[in-house]
């Protein structure tokens, strides 16, 4: 009797032995369940690499669009200075109405504006003998670049001339003319006003500037009126 006792004993306790060692299996406090420390850390660095790399190509994007705009706005300065050169290049030596008090006054030129005389363009075909004056008015975008003209003749007295504008580029920064004086002993000298003289300059030098985040970007031409 005691013996089978003792049986009965030994295979609950055997039972209960395996239920505990099941438990302790399938326990998330075990060593098997869960995360490292050692994972958690590759985790964190690999988080940490993408992060960077996301960075460096938000940063290369940006400077890329940077880039295209600043090269956008460098073609149209350019295409701008073209057009004006092209214009100023048929200077004539004609006298401007406004400076008849002055005596014959061909051209007249500040360092950021400049009146002449020469045939341009009115319209898609249409071409005519205008005064024509180029400077800057201010504008919400800083300044725009203008060009004014009206038929170049006599007017009445009491006449108001009726002047043509166009706004060629917004957004410029300034505009500057220099002038190339000649003497009659080829002494030259580059002038920033160019007023109460009978003659044409030699040259004229013409940079427009504008200015993109941290980058001033300018074109240049340098136009011979040596006709």
């Amino acid at each position: 009797m005691r013996n089978k006792v003792e049986r009965e004993n030994s295979a609950c306790g055997g039972k209960r032995r395996s239920i505990d060692q099941a438990y302790i299996r399938a326990s998330p406090c075990s060593e098997n369940a869960g995360f490292t420390l050692v994972e958690m850390l590759v985790v964190l660095v690999i988080t940490a690499v993408m992060a960077a790399m996301m960075v460096v190509g938000i940063r290369q994007m940006q400077a890329w669009t940077q880039l295209e705009e600043r090269q956008s706005v460098q073609l149209t300065l350019e295409a701008v200075a073209d057009h004006i050169s092209g214009e100023l290049s048929g200077a004539l030596l004609l006298p401007l109405f406004e400076g008849e008090n002055e005596g014959f006054t061909p051209m007249k030129g500040t360092g950021d504006s400049l009146q002449f005389v020469a045939v341009i363009r009115t319209g898609f075909s249409t071409k005519g003998l205008r005064e024509t004056w180029y400077a800057t008015e201010p504008s919400s975008s800083g300044q725009i670049l203008v060009r004014k003209s009206r038929p170049h003749r006599f007017l009445q007295q009491g006449e108001v001339p009726a002047l043509q504008t166009d706004e060629l580029y917004d957004g410029v920064t300034r505009l500057e003319f220099d002038y190339l004086m000649r003497d009659s002993e080829d002494v030259v000298a580059w002038l920033d006003t160019w007023t109460k003289q009978t003659q044409l300059p030699a040259a004229i030098r013409i940079t427009i500037y504008r200015t993109v985040g941290r980058h001033e970007l300018n074109a240049s031409r340098t136009v011979s009126l040596s006709h």
